[in-house]
């Protein structure tokens, strides 16, 4: 991008002062941005902006609970048998 002017966001530049003038960072990612006016600004690069956070929807507790697989009238029965069963077994050791 050509431009006369270029302008370091506040981040960027105390990402890149961070170390000391001896020592700046070897890499840094950023994203450029040129202006109507012809100003290029010079900014931090983001992965994932917040607005495209928010866009992304989560499951809230309520709805992973609803999700979760009712035990079938089946299950039910058979722990049922199974707890009686004990029952007898620990009436029957005393």
């Amino acid at each position: 991008m050509k431009s006369n002017e270029i302008k370091l966001d506040q981040d960027l530049n105390r990402q890149l002062w961070s170390r000391g003038k001896t020592n700046p960072p070897r890499k840094v990612r950023v994203k450029m941005v040129k202006e109507e006016g012809g100003t290029v600004t010079v900014s931090l690069y983001e992965d994932l902006p917040a607005a495209a956070t928010a866009a992304v929807e989560t499951p809230t507790p309520e709805e992973k609970k609803d999700e979760e697989p009712k035990p079938s009238a089946e299950m039910m029965t058979t722990n049922t048998e199974q707890s009686s069963e004990e029952g007898k077994t620990k009436s029957a050791n005393k």
